[in-house]
């Protein structure tokens, strides 16, 4: 895993079903202004924080514009990769930030804050052979399971560094 970042946010444990999870809602991955997440009709104007993956992490807030239509607004819908995002159950939109976007994952906040406790967690992504596993991690970081995770098929292939954890 390239690094992690804490956040005070204490989440649940998730395991992988073919239905999107509470928090599947609620925290999506994010290549350059578009967030991809399993949650369907996030209004314009909601309020996201961003939790930037380059060195070093750091966290900002966004808002979501709306719901972005084609490769052009959204890389994860260039057409080399759009069937594969789309199955997975992704729904994309626009996000405005005031800091540049390279990698993220994005937490709904307003949700998130009604339903989770405080704690602290760990954020980390590393390539796979044709995408990006992006992961949060409870706060013994790589120990276990992640709480949550997320996969960006890219449609080109990559070096992989992800370990098993």
């Amino acid at each position: 895993m390239k690094s992690y970042l804490s956040l005070i946010a204490l989440l649940p444990a998730v395991g992988c079903a073919a239905e999107p999870s509470a928090l599947d809602q609620q925290i999506g991955w994010l290549h350059g202004q578009c967030l991809a997440i399993r949650a369907d009709g996030l209004p314009s104007g909601s309020t996201i924080r961003l939790v930037l993956l380059d060195e070093p992490q750091t966290m900002v807030s966004g808002t979501v514009e709306a719901a972005a239509a084609d490769g052009s607004q959204c890389f994860a819908l260039m057409d080399d990769r759009r069937k594969v995002n789309q199955a997975a159950g992704y729904h994309f939109y626009t996000v405005a930030t005031t800091t540049p976007v390279e990698l993220a994952i994005g937490l709904v906040t307003d949700k998130l804050a009604s339903e989770l406790d405080l704690n602290k967690v760990h954020f980390s992504y590393c390539s796979t052979g044709e995408g990006v596993q992006f992961s949060v991690w409870p706060a013994e970081a790589y120990q276990g399971k992640p709480l949550w995770q997320g996969y960006y098929y890219t449609g080109y292939d990559t070096e992989a560094d992800c370990t098993e954890q």
